[in-house]
């Protein structure tokens, strides 16, 4: 079962989140009951900084809806941050969003992990991001997702998602050779797989 990272602290848990989003509810899905302060933010940005500067112990952000895809401005934030992904929330309905929590701490493997990346190829011409998941299937791993987003200098720039925690030895192995294959390699988080919500955005 899933912990929350909140359990064991004494004092009461902030959380900030962009205000023009529906993330509350997801917080509020993911830790019910719980002692949380909801911190409003008037964009992702800011609100991923207050985190960053320890104003807040974490930041609820959107990064994918089924009707307007991924959020770029959450992606472009989880390149940048030192912070890590620690839980996600899935909130079904007819605009079905995934929202994902980012702070410092580093959630204990579970047996419903999922591990997120963001990484540059080497050689980006065709078939380059197969060889990335070559690294994945040779070791019967499971890939959830995988989006691509332009970096500005003609280059892309690939968000992966897929199963297991970092600390498990065979995704070590993937991370590690993956890195050999890219520009530019960072881990973004290991968390519990959100499980998909009853409709909270009605």
């Amino acid at each position: 079962m899933y912990k929350s990272p909140y359990e064991y602290k004494p004092k009461l848990a902030v959380v900030s989140y962009p205000i023009e989003t529906s993330a509350d509810l997801a917080v509020k899905q993911l830790y019910p009951g719980e002692a949380i302060k909801l911190m409003p933010e008037q964009t992702i940005t800011s609100a991923l900084e207050k985190t960053e500067r320890g104003v807040s112990d974490s930041a609820f952000l959107p990064i994918e809806s089924s009707h307007g895809g991924s959020v770029s401005e959450t992606q472009k934030a989880l390149e940048r941050t030192g912070l890590s992904i620690i839980s996600e929330a899935v909130v079904a309905g007819e605009n079905q969003t995934r929202f994902i929590e980012l702070g410092t701490q580093v959630p204990e493997p579970t047996d419903r992990d999922k591990t997120s990346i963001v990484c540059q190829t080497i050689n980006q011409e065709p078939g380059s991001l197969v060889g990335l998941m070559n690294s994945l299937a040779y070791r019967a791993i499971s890939m959830t997702s995988v989006q691509s987003r332009p970096d500005g200098q003609g280059r892309y720039l690939f968000h992966i998602d897929f199963e297991g925690h970092q600390k498990n030895p065979n995704i070590q192995e993937a991370l590690e050779e993956m890195e050999l294959k890219s520009t530019e390699f960072k881990v973004l988080g290991s968390y519990p797989v959100a499980l998909v919500s009853p409709d909270l955005l009605q």
